[in-house]
């Protein structure tokens, strides 16, 4: 299973959420301020962390895959994108493909999430068991890979 709906669990590892204001560029706005965007995204940091008394959690934003180039498209569903994981549409959990930009990663307040999960059209769906460890196996490959290999 790709993705499961558990709308009445708590905040986990490869949620994903809708709705959230994250950072969308940092040099955007003015005096060079980060730019904000409503976007979706997905939860990087481990329950353990998200357990404890942190006051926030890590996350990426996800991009639909409809907004950029055909070639794009296919190197991306095709995993040949060092910075982005390929999140295939399935179904009403997913209705449009969408990718990880694992280059949007930032913290975002736990408190705020927490709340964002619960609250009705923000929760999407979680990442199934073996696409979890495929996506954080992507997110692992993103920072050890060499420069010369990219």
């Amino acid at each position: 299973m790709t993705y499961n709906f558990s709308p009445h669990k708590k905040l986990s590892q490869g949620d994903i959420l809708r709705h959230i204001r994250a950072i969308a560029n940092v040099v955007g706005g003015e005096g060079n301020g980060p730019k904000y965007k409503e976007s979706n995204i997905i939860v990087v940091s481990r329950n353990c962390e998200i357990d404890k008394g942190t006051n926030s959690v890590l996350v990426a934003r996800l991009a639909r895959l409809k907004s950029q180039r055909e070639e794009f498209r296919g190197v991306v569903r095709a995993g040949e994108v060092l910075n982005a994981f390929y999140l295939p549409s399935e179904g009403p959990l997913m209705d449009e493909e969408s990718y990880i930009d694992w280059r949007t990663l930032q913290q975002i307040s736990k408190e705020e999430l927490m709340k964002m999960r619960y609250q009705l059209g923000c929760y999407r769906c979680s990442l199934g068991e073996i696409m979890l460890k495929a996506c954080l196996g992507s997110l692992i490959e993103f920072f050890t890979k060499p420069e010369e290999e990219e």
